[in-house]
C-alpha cells in the first residue's frame, strides 16, 4: 500500500536533535491513514508484540543478531558466558558482527551506543526499500523516530546523575537500569 499523504506530511527526524513529533502523535496520525493490517504491524512494532509482517520479521531477526553479538562481546570481555542471553534468529549478516566489534572499540560507552543506533537507523532505511510511500517506509520511520526520541533524552546532567546513583548504590541492590538499553520500543 502507498501512503503518499502520510509520508509526505511526516517531519524529518535525526538522532542529533529532538523530534518535532513524538511517538504518540505519530501513532495517532497513522491511525487515521493506515489500513488495519498495516496499523496492526505498527502497533506490534511499538509494543514489541508478535507479528507476521515481513518488515517486522526482518527487523527483529537483525535486531536479535545485533543483541546476540553485543551479549557475546560483553561476556567475552568479562570472562563469562553469554549462553543465557543468546536468542535464535534466522540468517546471518556479517555487517552486524563488524559493527559490534567496531562499537566496542569506541572510546566511551556513549560513542558505542551511538554507533549501534546509527547501524539500526541505516538498517531501517535498508529495510524500507526504495518506495518512500510504502508501508515499510512508514515502519522504518517509526524506528527512526524511536531512536531520535531516545537520543533526545540523553544529557550530560542525566548521565552524571545515573553514574552517581550507580556508584553510591548498594552492590546487592535489585534495581535495574532501564536507560542502558534501547527500551521496550526499540526491542521490536
Amino acid at each position: 500500500m502507498n501512503y503518499y499523504y502520510l509520508a509526505a506530511s511526516l517531519p524529518a527526524v535525526s538522532m542529533d536533535s529532538a523530534p518535532s513529533m513524538n511517538i504518540e502523535a505519530f501513532e495517532s496520525t497513522c491511525r487515521d491513514h493506515l489500513l488495519t493490517r498495516d496499523m496492526d504491524a505498527l502497533q506490534a512494532l511499538l509494543r514489541n508484540e508478535p507479528s507476521s509482517h515481513p518488515f517486522l520479521k526482518m527487523w527483529r531477526q537483525g535486531e536479535t543478531q545485533l543483541r546476540n553479538a553485543v551479549a557475546t562481546t560483553r561476556a567475552r570481555r568479562s570472562n563469562s558466558e553469554a549462553t543465557g542471553f543468546i536468542r535464535d534468529h534466522e540468517g546471518f549478516e556479517p555487517s552486524v558482527e563488524k559493527t559490534v566489534a567496531d562499537a566496542f572499540s569506541a572510546a566511551t560507552p556513549l560513542e558505542r551506543e551511538r554507533m549501534l543506533d546509527h547501524f539500526r537507523w541505516n538498517r531501517a532505511d535498508e529495510l524500507a526499500g526504495t518506495n518512500d510511500f510504502a508501508t515499510a517506509a512508514v515502519l522504518a520511520y517509526c524506528i527512526k523516530l524511536m531512536l531520535a526520541e531516545r537520543w533526545s533524552t540523553f544529557s550530560e546532567e542525566t548521565g552524571n546523575e545515573t553514574l552517581d546513583h550507580m556508584v553510591t548504590s548498594e552492590p546487592d541492590s535489585k534495581e535495574t537500569d532501564e536507560s542502558s538499553g534501547t527500551g521496550n520500543r526499540q526491542a521490536a
